[in-house]
């Protein structure tokens, strides 16, 4: 009977993972619920790790919170350094680390960037903007009724019905 070998252990690296959301802002009401999110993984990340994490905002009003001393967060802040919100719950120069902030606090820094960046928060989704898409499709009806009733009075007035 042969001796079982001993597993070699392996570093378990994932460098080029691409870099989820923790969710979108598209509406004023969506900052709640992202904040929440971004304040949970603060929250785990210090738990599990002992380190700050880095929270990103991009201008299509996705939010990503990654883990400061990662090789993602790097990477992002490099390539996209407007992007960059916040470090949360990071460490001081004295070596404690930093409190966490509140679920107020970081809805405050995200409606912050978001207007930095120019994107404006509306406190109703836009598919319910009656200016918008709904504003053409009524002009587009009442376009093609008059077209009908143009049509009917000169059929009338020529006799053909």
């Amino acid at each position: 009977m042969a001796t079982p070998q001993p597993a070699t252990k392996q570093p378990h690296r994932q460098f080029n993972r691409p870099t989820l959301p923790l969710g979108s802002v598209s509406v004023r009401a969506d900052i709640q619920q992202v904040s929440e999110r971004t304040l949970a993984r603060v929250k785990e990340v210090r738990r599990a790790r002992g380190c700050g994490t880095a929270v990103f905002a991009d201008p299509d009003g996705r939010v990503y919170a990654l883990r400061s001393e990662s090789v993602s967060a790097d990477t992002m802040a490099s390539k996209h350094p407007e992007w960059f919100v916040c470090e949360y719950a990071g460490r001081l120069s004295s070596g404690a680390s930093a409190a966490c902030p509140s679920r107020e606090d970081i809805a405050e820094d995200l409606v912050f960037h978001f207007e930095t960046m120019g994107r404006v928060l509306r406190d109703v989704p836009e598919q319910l903007d009656l200016w918008g898409f709904h504003g053409a499709f009524a002009e587009a009806l009442c376009q093609l009724a008059k077209v009908h009733r143009s049509r009917r009075q000169y059929m009338a007035a020529s006799g053909l019905r």
